[in-house]
């Protein structure tokens, strides 16, 4: 049920059950008032938890929609804008590459697990050679972010066993 309060048409949220401008609601062209029936803050918090919920499943959705032509071309414009808009990290990794190539850096051990198959982390992109060796898991941990072997594991897991898979994923996520 909408309010007139003042000049300005009020909303009762369903989740909230706060009373606000019809402006904090998304629209909804399918709504009898055009508006979402959630104000746009419980919206938000409820897709927030879904993906937080969720986060493995949207991670692999992810993953094989980039595989897409059309994702693929949108891909490679970002690559190229990223580059042209960040020189210093480019710069950095170009680099980097260059001197593992002719021998000046040579990589070692992952610096937390000591595993051989490593990659550069630029903790200051402007020192291009001076970085941490790391694996691919705990690179992308030192960035927050999960692995995608780690994701197709634990699906993979949960194909298998249909049931609750939470202690697989913190077995795969604690590596």
């Amino acid at each position: 049920m909408n309010l007139l309060h003042g000049t300005e048409l009020m909303k009762r949220c369903s989740k909230c059950g706060k009373y606000k401008p019809l402006d904090e609601f998304y629209r909804h062209l399918t709504a009898a008032d055009g508006h979402f029936s959630k104000c746009k803050e419980c919206a938000k918090s409820d897709t927030s938890r879904n993906y937080r919920k969720n986060k493995l499943h949207y991670i692999a959705y992810e993953k094989k929609r980039a595989q897409r032509p059309k994702r693929k071309v949108l891909a490679s414009k970002y690559q190229h804008n990223t580059r042209k808009n960040n020189p210093d990290r480019y710069r950095a990794t170009y680099l980097l590459n260059n001197a593992v190539r002719s021998g000046k850096v040579t990589p070692t051990p992952c610096e937390v697990c000591g595993s051989l198959n490593v990659e550069a982390h630029h903790p200051d992109y402007s020192k291009p050679l001076d970085v941490q060796w790391l694996c691919r898991t705990h690179h992308l941990q030192k960035h927050n972010k999960v692995s995608y072997t780690c994701i197709m594991e634990m699906l993979a897991r949960e194909d298998e066993q249909k049931t609750d898979n939470t202690q697989g994923e913190l077995e795969c996520l604690e590596s």
